[in-house]
This record gives C-alpha cells, structure tokens and sequence, in this order.
C-alpha cells in the first residue's frame, strides 16, 4: 500500500477500485433511484399471496417479484425472438445492466482506451429443465443452443461479446461471497463487477412464434 492516499502511485501492488457508474433492478425497483426510494421510505418490496397450506405450516406465500422482467429489448442487443426466449432470465437482466452500468458511467466501450474487463456471477435457475420439457414449443433448436443459452459459464463472455469489451471476462462462483468476489476480482482499467439472481417459474415458455421480447 502506497504510505500517501493522496498521492497514490499507479505502480503500486495494491490495487484502487473506483465506482463510477451503477445500475440495478430489485424488487419494487426497476433502478437504483426507485430503490433507494423504497429504502428511506421504509417501504417493503415483497408481494404476497393470500392463502397458505395447511401441510406445509412454515410455507409463507411471498415473494419478490421483479417488474418490466419480460421486457428484455431483443433488436437492441442483436437477438432473434427465438433467441430470446431461449436466453436465461439472469443473463437478460445481467446484460442489460451492463450497458445501463456503462452509460451511467459515461463510459463508451468503442473509445474507452483501456480494456474494459466483466467480472460476475450467477445462480442455477432450473430454466434449462424447462426449456428441454418444452422443446416442442421452441422451434428449431438443439440441446447444445440451450445449454449455451443459459449455462452461468456463459455469463460474462456473452456481455464481453455483445457490448464489444476487449478486457478479460471472469465468471465468478464462491458460494455467498460471490458478489462480493467478483467486486474485487481481477486488475482492469474499467468492468461491471456484479452478480444476478432470477428465480423463474416453472411454466411452459411460450411457442417461440408467439414469443415477442421488446
């Protein structure tokens, strides 16, 4: 660690991380803004649901739920409908909040003259399961464009891909210290650290004709 703060060395071994730039979706929260909104208000951000089961005592019929998440801008990232649709949930979201992150940041991918590096995580959500339980409502599609579509190795190369980063794309998978890992992680002029959790249900997606993301 450089002894003088206000003169920090650019060579020094320890590295300096700055947040410039933040974006987010939470329950009750479409962006930062509206969440830190909902938290001085004091305002709970978990949905319910009337009724309970009479067998399962602790059940509690609540849930966050995320809203605008099926209004993912297909055309805009450069994906099909069916492609889409077949995209976990998590990456989605993850995708889009990396751009939101970069234009809060003002930071341009294309002109940035450093290389801008993604360093994140995410969890398993059973999406694949019912992706292959429905093949038949997907269209022309094979096992293996599934497992690319919603396999959490594919996370972070895919934001890499679509938003033409050059730095290095680190998927991150410690347990409950995942986000806080991915924070930290790798040395980089400028990445999106951050980890996403999307629970799904379990229902049929819809035939990939009908299925139109915004």
């Amino acid at each position: 660690m450089n002894p003088d703060p206000m003169n920090p060395d650019p060579m020094d071994d320890e590295p300096f991380l700055a947040v410039v730039g933040m974006a987010g979706r939470f329950p009750g929260a479409r962006d930062l803004d509206e969440f830190w909104s909902n938290l001085t208000k004091g305002q709970d951000s978990i949905t319910r649901f009337p009724g309970n089961s009479a067998d399962y005592p602790d059940y509690v019929p609540a849930i966050g739920l995320l809203a605008g998440s099926e209004d993912f801008d297909a055309e805009f990232f450069g994906y099909s409908h069916r492609e889409a649709l077949i995209l976990d949930p998590q990456h989605r979201l993850f995708l889009e909040c990396a751009w939101e992150a970069m234009e809060d940041a003002g930071y341009d991918p294309k002109a940035y003259p450093g290389p801008v590096g993604v360093y994140a995580g995410s969890s398993q959500t059973g999406y694949f399961e019912a992706l292959m339980a429905n093949r038949d409502n997907l269209g022309p599609v094979s096992e293996w464009q599934l497992r690319l579509a919603t396999g959490i190795d594919f996370l972070t190369s895919r934001v890499s891909f679509k938003l033409g980063l050059t730095g290095p794309a680190v998927t991150v998978q410690t347990a409950c210290s995942t986000s806080p890992t991915a924070t930290t992680s790798g040395r980089c002029c400028a990445a999106p650290r951050s980890t996403t959790t999307v629970s799904t249900r379990s229902a049929s997606p819809p035939p990939a004709s009908a299925a139109r993301p915004r």
